[in-house]
Order: structure tokens, then C-alpha cells, then sequence
């Protein structure tokens, strides 16, 4: 009967934090997005991704943030996966062993802004 109480506790805490994974990749999915260029947009999706996580309280033993910018240009979109290693201890005292978590989100870029270092023939192009 106790066993079966910690797993439900341990499954909904993981739910928990897997609803605050896919809140943190929108987040840095929409930040990386209003940035100026791919290599800001990685590195503020990261950024903005493990602040997130932080603030909601989940604990992860290893953050992963991968940023595809190959659309990264007026009108194009901006990718992000976020990995999250949750230590099943840590959702319930005793247990063994971790979860990987992941969730991606993608968000536009707006089509009619200026980008640096990005030629499009659109308007807001900054060339």
C-alpha cells in the first residue's frame, strides 16, 4: 500500500515537472526568437531555459538546451529542446534511480523586423 502511494506521488510530481519543462522551452523558445542574431538566440535560450526551471523549483541534475536556428530569419522559426535529468529522490525521499524529462517548443520570428547579419529581401531586412 505505501509502495503504491509513492508512485503515485512520484508521478505526479514528475508531471509536475514535465508541465514546467514544456513551459520553460516556450519561454526560451519565444526570448531566443526576439533576439538579434542565431548565436544570441542560443545563447539566450539557454539562458532563459535553466532560469525558468529554477524558478519553478525544478531540480535537475543535468540541463541540456539545444537551439535550432537553421530558420532563424524574418518570418522563419526558432527551435528549442530542453532536457532535464530529474533525480526520483528528489520527488520522493528513498527512491531510487532519475527520469529524463524533455519538451521542445518553437516560436516565429517576426517576419517584419531587421536581423543582424541576415539577408532576407524582406521588409525590416537590415541590409
Amino acid at each position: 500500500m505505501v509502495l503504491v502511494l509513492l508512485l503515485v506521488v512520484a508521478s505526479s510530481r514528475l508531471a509536475g515537472n514535465r508541465q514546467e519543462l514544456h513551459d520553460a522551452a516556450h519561454q526560451a523558445a519565444r526570448a531566443a526568437s526576439t533576439t538579434r542574431d542565431p548565436a544570441s538566440a542560443q545563447r539566450r535560450a539557454g539562458d532563459i531555459a535553466r532560469a525558468a526551471l529554477s524558478s519553478a523549483g525544478v531540480s535537475c541534475q543535468r540541463v541540456t538546451v539545444v537551439t535550432d536556428v537553421s530558420r532563424f530569419r524574418p518570418g522563419g522559426t526558432v527551435h528549442v529542446q530542453v532536457s532535464c535529468e530529474v533525480a526520483l529522490h528528489g520527488l520522493v525521499p528513498g527512491m531510487p534511480g532519475s527520469r529524463r524529462l524533455s519538451a521542445s517548443a518553437t516560436s516565429p520570428v517576426d517576419a517584419y523586423r531587421g536581423a543582424v547579419g541576415i539577408a532576407s529581401g524582406q521588409p525590416g531586412d537590415s541590409r
